[in-house]
């Protein structure tokens, strides 16, 4: 009965010491929460205090579309002031007074220009220039 005593003496600090162990756990996982709530006030803070973000919001099922939408969303803030492209129909897009023919080719938007194609960093580098020029 006394070895059956110790046996079961032993088994319980075994188990308050895990549990120990686990109320630590906890601790320190509360204090990691407190640390990203934190943080996500601050990134919310930050959104907030830059106003309005555009976001370019696809048209479901234009594969063209979704694309632009993920190259546009990418761009700094600044910059999506000037990618305001307008779709008119699938692939066909107003930039500024300019109609554009858009398609996907490689994984890349490319556009249609006179004869050829530009890809469409290629395109807005060049049209940017071109609006500065006038």
């Amino acid at each position: 009965m006394q070895r059956d005593l110790k046996k079961l003496s032993k088994f319980l600090n075994e188990v308050e010491d895990k549990c120990q162990e686990a109320q630590q756990i906890s601790l320190d996982l509360l204090d990691q929460i407190k640390l990203k709530d934190e943080s996500i006030r601050e990134l919310s803070q930050k959104i907030d205090d830059q106003g309005d973000v555009f976001v370019y919001k696809p048209v479901d099922g234009d594969l063209v579309d979704q694309k632009l939408a993920a190259f546009i969303n990418m761009q700094p803030i600044k910059m999506r002031a000037q990618l305001q492209f307008i779709r008119e129909s699938e692939g066909q897009y107003k930039y500024g007074r300019k109609r554009v023919f858009m398609k996907i080719e490689q994984g890349s938007i490319i556009i249609r220009v006179g004869g050829g194609y530009l890809t469409i960093e290629d395109f807005i580098e060049q049209y940017c220039e071109e609006g500065k020029r006038d």
